[in-house]
């Protein structure tokens, strides 16, 4: 059997994937499991990053669902995706050069 290898996209990606589905369900399910209020998730989501303290509950909620692959790297990769995308490109800075009068 081949495994494969899990693609966490985005911090709500990640409560979707740990939820079992996707919107309020799936930040209930979380919610309910961390003991966090279901408001809190939600904002996670809607926002796109969840706080480095609830990793650890979050990676424990995956390997009790027997989730392969949610890992504090898949949701670094995660973050800085969304960031990378939400960040406009640094504009070009013309270089200035000296010219002998």
């Amino acid at each position: 059997m081949r495994s494969l290898r899990l693609m966490i996209t985005s911090p709500s990606q990640a409560i979707d994937l740990l939820g079992g589905g996707s919107g309020p369900k799936a930040v209930r399910a979380v919610a309910d499991h961390i003991g966090r209020p279901f408001t809190t998730v939600a904002s996670w989501a809607t926002r796109q990053s969840i706080p480095v303290d609830v990793w650890p509950q979050l990676i424990e909620m995956a390997a009790d669902k027997g989730t392969e692959g949610f890992t504090y790297e898949a949701l670094v990769q995660a973050h800085a995706k969304v960031k990378a995308d939400k960040t406009p490109p640094t504009p070009a800075t013309p270089t200035q050069t000296s010219e002998a009068a």
